[in-house]
Protein backbone atom coordinates (compact mmCIF):
# COMPACT_ATOMS: atom_id res chain seq x y z
CA UNK A 1 0.00 0.00 0.00
CA UNK A 2 2.03 3.00 -1.25
CA UNK A 3 1.10 6.60 -0.50
CA UNK A 4 2.95 9.88 -0.70
CA UNK A 5 3.09 13.33 -2.21
CA UNK A 6 4.47 15.19 -5.24
CA UNK A 7 5.04 18.92 -4.78
CA UNK A 8 5.60 21.34 -7.65
CA UNK A 9 8.15 23.71 -6.09
CA UNK A 10 7.68 26.25 -8.86
CA UNK A 11 4.06 26.76 -7.85
CA UNK A 12 4.84 26.56 -4.15
CA UNK A 13 7.93 28.76 -3.81
CA UNK A 14 8.83 29.87 -7.35
CA UNK A 15 11.70 27.37 -7.80
CA UNK A 16 11.57 26.91 -11.56
CA UNK A 17 11.67 23.34 -12.83
CA UNK A 18 11.93 21.75 -9.37
CA UNK A 19 9.70 19.21 -7.67
CA UNK A 20 9.79 17.18 -4.47
CA UNK A 21 8.68 13.58 -4.17
CA UNK A 22 8.06 11.46 -1.11
CA UNK A 23 6.44 8.05 -0.85
CA UNK A 24 5.81 5.62 1.99
CA UNK A 25 4.88 1.98 1.62
CA UNK A 26 3.19 -0.52 3.90
CA UNK A 27 3.16 -4.17 2.85
CA UNK A 28 1.00 -6.88 4.38
CA UNK A 29 -0.07 -10.38 3.45
CA UNK A 30 1.47 -13.75 2.71
CA UNK A 31 3.30 -15.16 -0.29
CA UNK A 32 1.97 -18.13 -2.22
CA UNK A 33 5.47 -18.77 -3.59
CA UNK A 34 7.36 -18.47 -0.29
CA UNK A 35 4.92 -20.52 1.78
CA UNK A 36 3.81 -23.18 -0.67
CA UNK A 37 5.37 -23.50 -4.13
CA UNK A 38 8.98 -22.57 -3.28
CA UNK A 39 9.83 -20.74 -6.50
CA UNK A 40 11.76 -17.46 -6.31
CA UNK A 41 9.55 -15.60 -8.79
CA UNK A 42 6.38 -14.87 -6.87
CA UNK A 43 2.80 -14.60 -8.11
CA UNK A 44 1.90 -11.42 -6.21
CA UNK A 45 3.61 -8.27 -7.36
CA UNK A 46 2.61 -6.24 -4.30
CA UNK A 47 3.91 -8.80 -1.82
CA UNK A 48 7.16 -7.72 -0.15
CA UNK A 49 9.34 -9.74 2.21
CA UNK A 50 9.33 -7.07 4.93
CA UNK A 51 5.96 -5.82 6.17
CA UNK A 52 7.00 -2.72 8.06
CA UNK A 53 5.89 0.81 7.26
CA UNK A 54 8.86 2.32 5.42
CA UNK A 55 10.02 5.45 3.67
CA UNK A 56 10.47 4.25 0.10
CA UNK A 57 11.47 7.50 -1.65
CA UNK A 58 12.54 11.01 -0.72
CA UNK A 59 13.90 12.90 -3.71
CA UNK A 60 14.31 16.23 -5.44
CA UNK A 61 13.86 16.61 -9.21
CA UNK A 62 15.26 19.47 -11.27
CA UNK A 63 14.42 20.14 -14.92
CA UNK A 64 16.86 22.26 -16.92
CA UNK A 65 16.71 23.75 -20.43
CA UNK A 66 12.95 23.29 -20.82
CA UNK A 67 13.09 19.70 -19.62
CA UNK A 68 15.87 18.56 -21.93
CA UNK A 69 17.90 17.65 -18.84
CA UNK A 70 16.45 16.14 -15.67
CA UNK A 71 18.42 15.56 -12.48
CA UNK A 72 16.99 13.43 -9.67
CA UNK A 73 18.65 12.69 -6.35
CA UNK A 74 17.96 11.56 -2.81
CA UNK A 75 16.63 8.30 -1.41
CA UNK A 76 15.54 6.50 -4.54
CA UNK A 77 15.21 3.05 -6.10
CA UNK A 78 17.35 2.45 -9.18
CA UNK A 79 14.72 0.39 -10.99
CA UNK A 80 12.24 3.24 -10.75
CA UNK A 81 14.24 4.83 -13.55
CA UNK A 82 15.95 2.01 -15.46
CA UNK A 83 14.17 -0.55 -17.65
CA UNK A 84 10.86 0.88 -16.48
CA UNK A 85 7.62 0.74 -18.45
CA UNK A 86 3.98 1.42 -17.65
CA UNK A 87 3.14 -1.77 -19.56
CA UNK A 88 4.72 -4.15 -17.05
CA UNK A 89 2.24 -3.68 -14.24
CA UNK A 90 -0.72 -4.62 -16.37
CA UNK A 91 0.37 -8.00 -15.01
CA UNK A 92 0.47 -9.37 -11.48
CA UNK A 93 3.25 -11.94 -11.69
CA UNK A 94 6.62 -10.71 -10.44
CA UNK A 95 8.34 -12.07 -13.54
CA UNK A 96 7.27 -8.82 -15.21
CA UNK A 97 5.95 -6.28 -12.63
CA UNK A 98 7.41 -3.93 -11.35
CA UNK A 99 10.51 -4.80 -13.36
CA UNK A 100 11.32 -8.08 -15.11
CA UNK A 101 12.48 -10.50 -12.41
CA UNK A 102 16.03 -11.11 -13.58
CA UNK A 103 17.18 -7.58 -12.71
CA UNK A 104 16.16 -7.35 -9.03
CA UNK A 105 16.74 -11.06 -8.27
CA UNK A 106 20.03 -11.69 -10.07
CA UNK A 107 21.42 -8.41 -8.73
CA UNK A 108 19.89 -7.81 -5.33
CA UNK A 109 21.90 -4.63 -4.79
CA UNK A 110 20.04 -3.01 -7.69
CA UNK A 111 17.41 -1.36 -5.52
CA UNK A 112 13.74 -1.68 -6.43
CA UNK A 113 10.56 -0.23 -4.95
CA UNK A 114 10.09 0.18 -2.03
CA UNK A 115 13.75 -0.26 -1.02
CA UNK A 116 15.43 3.08 -1.58
CA UNK A 117 19.09 4.00 -1.02
CA UNK A 118 21.13 7.13 -1.68
CA UNK A 119 21.46 7.74 -5.37
CA UNK A 120 20.92 10.00 -8.31
CA UNK A 121 20.24 10.00 -12.01
CA UNK A 122 20.83 12.40 -14.88
CA UNK A 123 18.62 12.07 -17.96
CA UNK A 124 19.21 13.97 -21.20
CA UNK A 125 16.39 14.39 -23.74
CA UNK A 126 17.90 16.19 -26.76
CA UNK A 127 14.79 15.38 -28.78
CA UNK A 128 11.42 13.69 -28.38
CA UNK A 129 12.81 10.63 -30.15
CA UNK A 130 15.95 9.96 -28.11
CA UNK A 131 17.15 10.04 -24.52
CA UNK A 132 20.15 8.86 -22.51
CA UNK A 133 20.49 8.47 -18.76
CA UNK A 134 23.07 7.42 -16.20
CA UNK A 135 22.69 6.77 -12.49
CA UNK A 136 24.81 6.02 -9.44
CA UNK A 137 23.25 4.33 -6.42
CA UNK A 138 24.41 3.08 -3.05
CA UNK A 139 24.45 -0.71 -2.77
CA UNK A 140 23.20 -1.48 0.73
CA UNK A 141 20.92 -4.48 1.17
CA UNK A 142 21.17 -4.18 4.96
CA UNK A 143 18.63 -1.35 4.76
CA UNK A 144 15.87 -3.56 3.38
CA UNK A 145 14.54 -4.83 6.75
CA UNK A 146 14.50 -1.31 8.22
CA UNK A 147 11.99 1.53 8.01
CA UNK A 148 13.85 3.59 5.40
CA UNK A 149 14.82 6.35 7.83
CA UNK A 150 18.37 5.09 8.40
CA UNK A 151 20.23 7.61 6.25
CA UNK A 152 23.73 6.38 7.12
CA UNK A 153 25.99 4.62 4.61
CA UNK A 154 28.03 2.66 7.15
CA UNK A 155 26.87 -0.74 5.87
CA UNK A 156 27.05 -0.08 2.14
CA UNK A 157 28.89 -2.67 0.07
CA UNK A 158 29.63 -0.77 -3.12
CA UNK A 159 28.16 1.33 -5.89
CA UNK A 160 25.60 0.47 -8.53
CA UNK A 161 26.14 2.16 -11.90
CA UNK A 162 23.38 2.00 -14.50
CA UNK A 163 23.15 3.42 -18.02
CA UNK A 164 20.36 3.42 -20.59
CA UNK A 165 19.66 4.87 -24.00
CA UNK A 166 16.20 4.99 -25.49
CA UNK A 167 14.56 5.53 -28.84
CA UNK A 168 10.88 6.30 -29.15
CA UNK A 169 8.23 7.79 -31.41
CA UNK A 170 7.67 11.53 -31.15
CA UNK A 171 4.08 10.98 -29.97
CA UNK A 172 2.49 8.12 -28.00
CA UNK A 173 -0.53 8.51 -30.30
CA UNK A 174 1.45 7.86 -33.50
CA UNK A 175 0.09 5.07 -35.70
CA UNK A 176 2.83 2.70 -34.61
CA UNK A 177 4.19 4.33 -31.46
CA UNK A 178 7.26 2.55 -30.11
CA UNK A 179 9.84 2.53 -27.32
CA UNK A 180 13.25 0.82 -27.36
CA UNK A 181 15.48 0.64 -24.26
CA UNK A 182 19.09 -0.54 -24.27
CA UNK A 183 20.87 -0.60 -20.94
CA UNK A 184 23.56 -2.06 -18.73
CA UNK A 185 24.74 -1.94 -15.14
CA UNK A 186 27.67 -2.74 -12.90
CA UNK A 187 27.60 -3.64 -9.22
CA UNK A 188 30.93 -3.16 -7.47
CA UNK A 189 29.80 -5.17 -4.41
CA UNK A 190 31.31 -8.57 -3.72
CA UNK A 191 28.94 -11.39 -4.72
CA UNK A 192 28.63 -14.70 -2.85
CA UNK A 193 28.94 -17.79 -5.01
CA UNK A 194 25.79 -19.93 -4.65
CA UNK A 195 27.71 -23.21 -4.90
CA UNK A 196 31.45 -22.94 -4.26
CA UNK A 197 33.17 -22.34 -0.93
CA UNK A 198 36.45 -20.50 -0.43
CA UNK A 199 38.35 -23.69 -1.42
CA UNK A 200 36.36 -23.71 -4.69
CA UNK A 201 34.58 -26.96 -3.94
CA UNK A 202 30.91 -27.64 -3.17
CA UNK A 203 29.85 -25.88 0.00
CA UNK A 204 26.82 -28.20 0.17
CA UNK A 205 29.02 -31.27 0.48
CA UNK A 206 32.12 -29.81 2.13
CA UNK A 207 30.55 -26.87 4.01
CA UNK A 208 32.57 -23.72 4.59
CA UNK A 209 32.02 -20.04 3.76
CA UNK A 210 30.83 -19.03 0.31
CA UNK A 211 33.42 -17.93 -2.21
CA UNK A 212 33.29 -14.15 -2.64
CA UNK A 213 33.58 -12.72 -6.14
CA UNK A 214 35.22 -9.37 -5.52
CA UNK A 215 34.74 -8.20 -9.12
CA UNK A 216 31.02 -7.81 -8.50
CA UNK A 217 28.73 -8.35 -11.45
CA UNK A 218 27.49 -6.83 -14.67
CA UNK A 219 24.37 -7.13 -16.76
CA UNK A 220 22.51 -5.82 -19.78
CA UNK A 221 19.02 -5.53 -21.23
CA UNK A 222 17.33 -4.79 -24.56
CA UNK A 223 13.59 -4.18 -24.28
CA UNK A 224 10.91 -2.53 -26.35
CA UNK A 225 7.28 -2.19 -27.33
CA UNK A 226 5.34 -1.15 -30.43
CA UNK A 227 1.70 -0.42 -31.21
CA UNK A 228 0.69 -2.94 -33.85
CA UNK A 229 -2.66 -1.37 -34.65
CA UNK A 230 -5.24 1.12 -33.43
CA UNK A 231 -8.80 0.05 -32.69
CA UNK A 232 -11.43 2.37 -34.10
CA UNK A 233 -11.24 6.16 -33.96
CA UNK A 234 -10.18 6.42 -30.31
CA UNK A 235 -6.38 6.35 -30.58
CA UNK A 236 -6.01 5.26 -26.98
CA UNK A 237 -7.47 1.89 -27.98
CA UNK A 238 -4.66 -0.22 -29.41
CA UNK A 239 -2.83 -3.52 -29.55
CA UNK A 240 0.72 -3.26 -28.17
CA UNK A 241 3.40 -5.92 -28.55
CA UNK A 242 6.31 -5.85 -26.08
CA UNK A 243 9.30 -7.96 -25.17
CA UNK A 244 13.03 -8.26 -24.98
CA UNK A 245 15.88 -9.95 -23.19
CA UNK A 246 17.90 -9.41 -19.99
CA UNK A 247 21.18 -11.09 -19.17
CA UNK A 248 23.99 -11.38 -16.62
CA UNK A 249 27.66 -11.30 -17.49
CA UNK A 250 28.72 -13.89 -14.89
CA UNK A 251 27.81 -17.52 -14.19
CA UNK A 252 27.48 -17.11 -10.41
CA UNK A 253 24.25 -15.09 -10.48
CA UNK A 254 20.91 -16.64 -9.49
CA UNK A 255 19.49 -16.09 -12.97
CA UNK A 256 21.49 -15.91 -16.20
CA UNK A 257 18.92 -14.70 -18.69
CA UNK A 258 15.25 -13.79 -19.15
CA UNK A 259 13.38 -13.52 -22.43
CA UNK A 260 9.92 -11.92 -22.52
CA UNK A 261 7.18 -11.66 -25.12
CA UNK A 262 3.68 -10.33 -24.53
CA UNK A 263 0.82 -8.19 -25.74
CA UNK A 264 -1.67 -5.78 -24.18
CA UNK A 265 -4.95 -4.77 -25.79
CA UNK A 266 -6.22 -1.45 -24.45
CA UNK A 267 -9.93 -0.88 -24.98
CA UNK A 268 -10.78 -4.31 -26.42
CA UNK A 269 -14.41 -3.20 -26.60
CA UNK A 270 -15.54 0.20 -27.84
CA UNK A 271 -17.96 0.45 -24.92
CA UNK A 272 -15.07 -0.07 -22.44
CA UNK A 273 -12.12 1.95 -23.79
CA UNK A 274 -10.11 1.82 -20.56
CA UNK A 275 -10.27 -1.94 -19.99
CA UNK A 276 -7.22 -4.05 -20.87
CA UNK A 277 -6.52 -7.60 -21.92
CA UNK A 278 -2.99 -8.91 -21.45
CA UNK A 279 -0.98 -12.02 -22.18
CA UNK A 280 2.72 -12.55 -21.47
CA UNK A 281 5.23 -15.37 -21.47
CA UNK A 282 8.67 -15.36 -19.91
CA UNK A 283 11.51 -17.90 -20.05
CA UNK A 284 14.03 -17.54 -17.22
CA UNK A 285 17.34 -19.40 -17.34
CA UNK A 286 19.06 -20.14 -14.02
CA UNK A 287 22.75 -19.44 -13.54
CA UNK A 288 24.98 -22.54 -13.87
CA UNK A 289 26.27 -22.26 -10.28
CA UNK A 290 22.72 -21.91 -8.96
CA UNK A 291 21.74 -25.11 -10.79
CA UNK A 292 24.78 -26.88 -9.27
CA UNK A 293 23.76 -25.69 -5.80
CA UNK A 294 20.14 -26.79 -6.18
CA UNK A 295 21.15 -30.19 -7.56
CA UNK A 296 23.69 -30.77 -4.78
CA UNK A 297 21.15 -29.70 -2.13
CA UNK A 298 18.57 -32.13 -3.50
CA UNK A 299 21.02 -35.01 -3.54
CA UNK A 300 22.12 -34.18 0.01
CA UNK A 301 18.45 -34.46 1.05
CA UNK A 302 18.13 -37.84 -0.67
CA UNK A 303 16.39 -36.73 -3.85
CA UNK A 304 17.32 -37.82 -7.35
CA UNK A 305 15.16 -35.60 -9.58
CA UNK A 306 17.11 -33.49 -12.07
CA UNK A 307 17.01 -29.75 -11.49
CA UNK A 308 15.79 -27.91 -14.55
CA UNK A 309 18.00 -25.13 -15.89
CA UNK A 310 15.10 -22.82 -16.66
CA UNK A 311 11.42 -22.12 -16.09
CA UNK A 312 8.58 -20.71 -18.12
CA UNK A 313 6.07 -18.30 -16.57
CA UNK A 314 2.85 -17.27 -18.30
CA UNK A 315 -0.04 -14.98 -17.40
CA UNK A 316 -3.36 -14.06 -18.99
CA UNK A 317 -5.48 -11.32 -17.42
CA UNK A 318 -8.26 -8.83 -17.95
CA UNK A 319 -8.36 -5.38 -16.40
CA UNK A 320 -11.81 -4.02 -15.56
CA UNK A 321 -12.08 -0.30 -14.89
CA UNK A 322 -14.71 -0.14 -12.16
CA UNK A 323 -14.57 3.63 -11.60
CA UNK A 324 -12.04 6.45 -11.75
CA UNK A 325 -8.98 5.17 -9.89
CA UNK A 326 -10.40 1.68 -9.27
CA UNK A 327 -9.47 -1.34 -11.36
CA UNK A 328 -9.82 -5.11 -10.91
CA UNK A 329 -7.50 -7.58 -12.65
CA UNK A 330 -8.47 -11.26 -12.51
CA UNK A 331 -5.65 -13.39 -13.87
CA UNK A 332 -4.50 -16.93 -14.59
CA UNK A 333 -0.83 -17.84 -14.17
CA UNK A 334 1.02 -20.97 -15.20
CA UNK A 335 4.59 -21.95 -14.28
CA UNK A 336 6.46 -24.67 -16.16
CA UNK A 337 9.40 -26.30 -14.31
CA UNK A 338 9.28 -24.12 -11.13
CA UNK A 339 12.76 -23.23 -9.91
CA UNK A 340 12.49 -24.47 -6.25
CA UNK A 341 15.03 -21.82 -5.22
CA UNK A 342 13.20 -21.05 -1.97
CA UNK A 343 13.11 -24.76 -1.08
CA UNK A 344 16.50 -26.10 -2.24
CA UNK A 345 16.26 -29.28 -0.14
CA UNK A 346 13.05 -30.43 -1.80
CA UNK A 347 13.54 -34.10 -2.70
CA UNK A 348 11.36 -33.81 -5.80
CA UNK A 349 11.03 -31.33 -8.62
CA UNK A 350 7.83 -29.33 -8.22
CA UNK A 351 5.13 -30.04 -10.75
CA UNK A 352 3.91 -27.31 -13.03
CA UNK A 353 1.80 -24.74 -11.19
CA UNK A 354 -1.59 -23.33 -12.18
CA UNK A 355 -2.57 -20.30 -10.11
CA UNK A 356 -5.56 -17.96 -10.13
CA UNK A 357 -5.31 -14.40 -8.89
CA UNK A 358 -7.28 -11.20 -8.48
CA UNK A 359 -5.72 -7.79 -7.97
CA UNK A 360 -7.83 -4.82 -6.89
CA UNK A 361 -6.09 -1.45 -7.34
CA UNK A 362 -7.43 1.72 -5.73
CA UNK A 363 -5.79 5.12 -6.27
CA UNK A 364 -7.34 7.18 -3.49
CA UNK A 365 -6.33 10.53 -4.99
CA UNK A 366 -7.94 9.69 -8.32
CA UNK A 367 -11.08 8.42 -6.57
CA UNK A 368 -11.34 11.75 -4.71
CA UNK A 369 -10.95 13.66 -7.96
CA UNK A 370 -7.40 14.93 -7.45
CA UNK A 371 -5.17 15.30 -10.52
CA UNK A 372 -2.87 12.32 -11.00
CA UNK A 373 0.75 13.26 -11.64
CA UNK A 374 2.73 10.43 -13.29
Amino acid sequence: MPFGTDIDLNKLVGWSGASFHMSINKSIGTSLAAEHTGNAVSFQTRFKTYHNMRLSALSLDQDLFDGKINITGGRVSALTFFNASTIYCNFQNNSICFNPAVLPIQNQALSFFPYGTWGGRVKVNPSKRFYAQIGLFEANRSLNPGNGFDFSTKADTGVMTAIEIGFQSASPLADHAYHIRLGGYNNSSAVSDPFLNTRRVSRVQFKGAALQHMDGQTGWYAMGDVVLTRLGTDRRRNVTLFGGSIGAGEDYTVFKNQTILGAVVTGPFASRPEDTFGIVGSYIKLGPREVDFLQASRREAGGIDTVHGGEGIFEVNYGFKIARGIKANPNIQYVVNPDNILKPTSMHQSRNILAFGLRLSVEVGAVLGFPVWR
